[in-house]
């Protein structure tokens, strides 16, 4: 068996991505606090599971129908009492929500997958969903996506659909040819 710590455990269990979205969302909630949220790429709920248990109403979308059944299977209500589902199988193209239902946004390593083509659609729909806060990490490595674009041309294509950037980090990966970028992003709701 394999020895852990606490703190170990509580990365894993939220990951890097949802400790900086904790800390954006403190920073920027002000006088409305942000309760609902949607993970775009959810793949198997792990990371709703992770907004829940700080209190967040977590919902999860994914393209990959199997991965949703997986997250419906084990993952539980993450966006609270109702028949509503929590996850649900739909592409970023096409959101199956109402306009304005999410105070804010998360996605990690999903942006880059998006054809070229299908980027300001993807924008548009996040937009239209999202209201207030939008964390993204995207990951730039030649082989391995479809738009392969650094968070200043991510930064300018949310800007156009009324976007700030509230926070940037960056880090080059030159041994792996590539970089990861997190973009905090706010707007007025």
């Amino acid at each position: 068996m394999l020895a852990t710590n606490r703190y170990q455990d509580r990365e894993r269990e939220r990951g890097p991505l949802a400790c900086l979205f904790f800390r954006f969302t403190s920073e920027v909630a002000g006088a409305a606090p942000v309760r609902s949220v949607i993970v775009l790429g959810c793949s198997h709920g792990l990371g709703a599971v992770g907004l829940q248990s700080r209190g967040y109403l977590a919902y999860g979308v994914d393209v990959a129908e199997k991965a949703i059944q997986l997250a419906v299977a084990t993952r539980g209500r993450t966006c609270g009492e109702g028949d509503e589902p929590c996850f649900v199988q739909a592409s970023l193209t096409q959101l199956p929500y109402e306009s304005g239902k999410f105070d804010a946004g998360i996605s990690s390593d999903v942006l880059e997958h998006i054809q070229p083509a299908d980027v300001p659609r993807v924008v548009s729909e996040i937009s239209r969903v999202v209201r207030r806060v939008l964390v993204l990490q995207i990951a730039g490595w030649a082989d391995d996506c479809a738009t392969c674009q650094d968070e200043v041309w991510w930064g300018e294509h949310f800007a156009a659909a009324g976007w700030r950037i509230f926070k940037l980090y960056r880090r080059d990966a030159p041994w792996e040819g590539g970089f990861w970028a997190v973009l905090a992003l706010t707007r007025s709701a």
